[in-house]
């Protein structure tokens, strides 16, 4: 029966006894469907989107079901599943859930905690999550969690364990949000029968061990097993053991066994930084043993200790007190303006010239791992330059090393300070030699102009032949000196025990320098030329000696107290002694072939001014320059200052001040060496004398020709004998007086009433007088005189003799410095006499 209480015909009876619903019919009021009823392919829809549904279900019995939905806030869909069996409620009896009490079953619920317990003989599943607080057995057995299909148990959360922790088979992963943690509050021992991994997604993976008494031990359970940290994958990792960032507190880590005999050993790969110790900023890594122990560092190759940044204090050495035994100074020389002086990683700041082809090469060199090399063409001026802007008006010294494939003499270097004249006075230094055999130091030590431009440092050869050539420490200081080039410093306080080889693998002109702590030269080897230099670093000969101090002696050879050998020697190649100091100090000069200047001593201008001619034919002494020259050699002898000889020895000479005189011992006695000339003037007819040498005055004129008697020369014994001569014409009238004066007393005096021929033109007249020095009672010096004047009358009659004597008695004279002269006095006028000669002698001591 179909009842439709609606209007029209909406609903329509199918001769299959079916019900059409036509055109979305929408049915208002009730339908009742008597006998079963089949919707096929739709959906029904009970309600409206404004009106509640409800779909009503009756039992047959009066009772009715009504399904109805709740105010949802979304569309529901409520899917049956694919079983046969009763659909129950939370609070259906008899449909499978426990009954009895509130509190003796399991709700399955949300709103609220049940504290009901629960038992499950066979297997329970959750496949969303089950929520407790504890998972136990009930009986003593192990409690098993994912043993059958689980791949992974995840722990997302802090997590303790509470006796002893195992896992075996398959993999344990901590995964959380946020820090997750496994807390065991015994022991954790987790065992793998394979390989096993820890590993997290991202983040760290911290295993620590508590208290400062506790230990976190990595170890394996077999001997000779390995202990990997990092080593599974070929990635780029670094590994921290102890605070990572920011700990202040100490970290120990041990490494194998502190206190037994075995060896640990630290491995790493074949790279260049197989195994490497970095300390953070300001850390420092220490390396200490106790007792006995070494620490022992092993290579087949190299040990190389390198600092990121220069230091004073790069390695050192120290004793127990900490006090410095060695040290490494890496800081270099602070001074320096080439900051690639030796081209040890490249050739930054160099440039190569016309002709050269510039690199930098690994052999040969001088300083540290490079050094730089002109490749040169046939070129005049290949070579290199480095710019350098110095300031104007300010003193500097360049120096560098340079080494050349073949030694040539055409290299040429300076400072061209306007950045292209290479040829400013001063500022270069041309015809360089440059050898094969080693390093030569070169300096320069300028002052600049005005510096403009692009100014540089070159380095070339002047000629067109191809010179390859080598450079390396080239340094550029202000001031007047080059210091030692260095690329660091060695510090001892310690003493060198054991003999001490130095042998460069490159021969150079600086092979072993010492310097004073202020940079001057004190000691030098030169490997290049085989010499040695103290004081200097420019050695010209084998052993070359300079001073830089003037108050101490550049050369001390000091004998031992009772040595009886030689202190010095000079010898030839054969090992002849040719010159040599013995202990008591005397020397010996000796050539091995005698010649003419087998010994000499020159003066500053090299002209001698002593010479020993040692040739057996005419050996002899030269004082002077053997050729003579305008200026005179003097020889002083010893001077005596009081009377009284020394003992003597034949041959002997010396000089007595005394009694002014040279002494001579002749034939076991002592003699007055002089007997010789003093005063010698001699006037011939064709060399008229002085007209003061002619007088013709009735008052006592003195001759202009004089001997000046030096002072204290007339000491007792000493004889002066006076030679003179000349010619006299006369008058009728001769009568003269004819003195002999020393100084302004008159010593000798001719006879009173003398006279000349009369009537005489031009005749010869001669004196001669004998003057001796003694000393008066007086204790005065005195003269006392004799001689005599002869005159000639011409060929018809004899000389005319004179007498000439003493003024009086000893006459005392003046010791002072005094001439001697003669004095002429005529009678009467028309009488001339001219001195032509006049000679002085002094004889005696």
């Amino acid at each position: 029966t179909i009842t439709s209480t609606g209007a029209g015909n909406d609903i329509v009876l199918n001769s299959a006894d079916t019900i059409a619903l036509q055109d979305d019919t929408t049915i208002s009021g009730a339908l009742t469907v008597t006998g079963s009823s089949n919707f096929q392919g739709g959906v029904v829809n009970v309600g409206t989107a404004s009106q509640l549904g409800a779909l009503t279900l009756f039992d047959g019995t009066g009772n009715t079901i009504a399904l109805q939905p709740s105010n949802a806030s979304v569309d529901r869909t409520i899917s049956l599943p694919n079983e046969d069996g009763t659909v129950c409620l939370q609070n259906s009896s008899s449909c499978g859930f426990l009954t009895g009490a509130v509190t003796d079953f399991i709700q399955n619920q949300n709103a609220s905690n049940q504290t009901a317990n629960f038992r499950i003989s066979g297997t329970g599943q959750a496949n969303t999550s089950l929520l407790s607080v504890l998972f136990d057995t009930p009986s003593a057995v192990a409690l098993n969690v994912g043993t059958t299909n689980a791949t992974a148990i995840n722990l997302n959360k802090g997590t303790t364990v509470t006796g002893a922790f195992s896992q075996s088979g398959g993999s344990f992963s901590l995964t959380g949000s946020s820090t997750s943690a496994l807390t065991v509050t015994g022991s954790l021992n987790m065992t793998a029968s394979g390989a096993s991994t820890w590993q997290t997604t991202s983040g760290d993976l911290t295993i620590k061990a508590a208290g400062t008494s506790s230990q976190l031990v990595l170890d394996n359970t077999s001997s000779g097993g390995a202990i990997n940290i990092g080593a599974l994958t070929n990635n780029a990792r670094t590994i921290n053991v102890g605070v990572g960032t920011g700990g202040s507190q100490t970290q120990t880590v041990n490494i194998g066994s502190t206190g037994g005999s075995s060896a640990t050993t630290i491995n790493g790969g074949t790279g260049s930084g197989a195994i490497s110790l970095a300390a953070g900023s300001g850390g420092s890594i220490n390396a200490t043993t106790t007792g006995a122990g070494n620490i022992n560092l092993n290579t087949a190759s190299s040990i190389i200790g390198k600092t990121t940044t220069n230091s004073a204090s790069a390695f050192q050495i120290q004793g127990s007190s900490s006090e410095a035994i060695f040290g490494v100074d890496t800081t270099g020389n602070s001074s320096n303006l080439v900051t690639n002086p030796s081209f040890e990683t490249n050739t930054s700041g160099w440039s190569a010239r016309a002709g050269c082809t510039l690199s930098r090469v690994t052999t040969p060199v001088l300083y540290g791992g490079g050094a730089g090399k002109c490749t040169n063409t046939a070129t005049a001026g290949a070579g290199t330059n480095y710019n350098l802007t110095l300031s104007s008006s300010t003193q500097y010294t360049v120096s560098f090393y340079a080494k050349a494939a073949g030694t040539f003499s055409t290299f040429s270097y300076g400072y061209a300070q306007d950045g292209s004249d290479e040829a400013i006075s001063g500022l270069s230094r041309t015809a360089q030699t440059v050898n094969s055999t080693g390093w030569t130091r070169y300096t320069l030590t300028f002052t600049t102009g005005t510096v403009s431009g692009t100014p540089y440092f070159f380095f070339k050869q002047t000629d067109s032949s191809a010179h390859d050539f080598y450079i390396d420490g080239v340094q550029v200081e202000a001031g007047s000196s080059a210091s030692a080039y260095v690329d660091g410093r060695l510090t001892t306080t310690g003493a060198i025990t054991s003999s001490v080889i130095i042998q460069p693998t490159e021969n150079s002109s600086t092979a072993l320098a010492v310097y004073t702590a202020s940079g001057g030269q004190a000691f030098n080897v030169n490997t290049l030329n085989n010499r040695v230099g103290v004081g200097t670093l420019n050695a010209a000969a084998r052993l070359h000696v300079t001073n830089n101090t003037a108050s101490v002696p550049t050369e001390i050879v000091q004998a031992a107290s009772s040595q009886s050998a030689d202190i010095w020697q000079i010898q030839d190649a054969n090992n002849n002694v040719l010159s040599s100091v013995s202990s008591a100090g005397a020397p010996l000069f000796k050539v091995s072939t005698d010649s003419t200047t087998a010994f000499r001593v020159q003066n500053s201008n090299s002209i001698n001014q002593l010479t020993v001619d040692s040739t057996l034919a005419t050996p002899k002494i030269i004082i002077g320059p053997s050729a003579g020259d305008t200026v005179g050699t003097l020889l002083v002898l010893g001077n005596k200052t009081n009377s009284g000889d020394p003992t003597g020895t034949n041959g002997a000479m010396y000089y007595n001040a005394s009694t002014h005189s040279f002494r001579c011992y002749i034939n076991g006695g002592w003699y007055g060496c002089l007997g010789g000339m003093r005063y010698a003037q001699t006037f011939s007819n064709s060399n008229n004398p002085p007209a003061g040498d002619t007088v013709t005055s009735t008052t006592a004129t003195s001759f202009s020709d004089a001997y000046t008697v030096p002072a204290n020369d007339c000491t007792p014994g000493r004889v002066y004998r006076i030679t003179a001569g000349g010619v006299y014409s006369s008058g009728t009238n001769t009568d003269f007086a004819l003195n002999i004066l020393w100084g302004a007393t008159t010593v000798a005096l001719s006879d009173t009433g003398a006279s000349m021929p009369p009537s005489m033109t031009s005749q010869n007249w001669y004196l001669e007088a004998i003057l001796t020095c003694f000393t008066n009672a007086s204790s005065q010096t005195a003269i006392e005189a004799r001689g005599h004047l002869s005159a000639s009358q011409g060929s018809a009659a004899p000389p005319q003799l004179v007498g000439i004597k003493n003024n009086s008695a000893g006459q005392s004279v003046s010791t002072g410095s005094s001439s001697l002269a003669l004095q002429m006095d005529w009678v009467n006028t028309g009488n001339s006499i001219t001195l032509r000669t006049f000679v002085v002698e002094a004889l005696g001591p």
